[in-house]
């Protein structure tokens, strides 16, 4: 079942931010999602209202919380990334102050006047 989450409601962490290798960092400005749980092989779409395309990041857990993978994103305010096998929770970065949303559907599903 397709969902999506309003990431700047689901804040795990203030002004901190989690690096591709699954390090917190302070980071003023950046907020850090709570574990946010996620299907195995499932797409989800990153979409930001402002500058999601300063390398923040989304990084994959396992059921204990170990990490699996980071993902860095691409210039632009939307990215598609794919949870890995095994996967249970994505953490994400988001800069404050630009709304920020995680969905498991496709980008045309939430945008459809947008190219995926």
């Amino acid at each position: 079942m397709a969902y999506t989450v309003d990431l700047t409601k689901n804040i795990g962490l203030y002004d901190k931010f989690v690096s591709v290798d699954g390090s917190i960092v302070e980071y003023s400005g950046w907020n850090v999602s709570d574990y946010i749980p996620v299907v195995s092989g499932a797409d989800y779409y990153l979409q930001s209202g402002g500058v999601l395309g300063n390398s923040p990041a989304s990084v994959y857990y396992d059921s204990k919380e170990v990490l699996i993978i980071g993902h860095s994103t691409a210039t632009g305010g939307r990215e598609r990334t794919t949870a890995p096998q095994n996967a249970k929770y994505i953490r994400v970065s988001y800069y404050v102050g630009y709304s920020c949303n995680l969905a498991q559907t496709s980008m045309t599903d939430v945008y459809p006047t947008t190219d995926p």
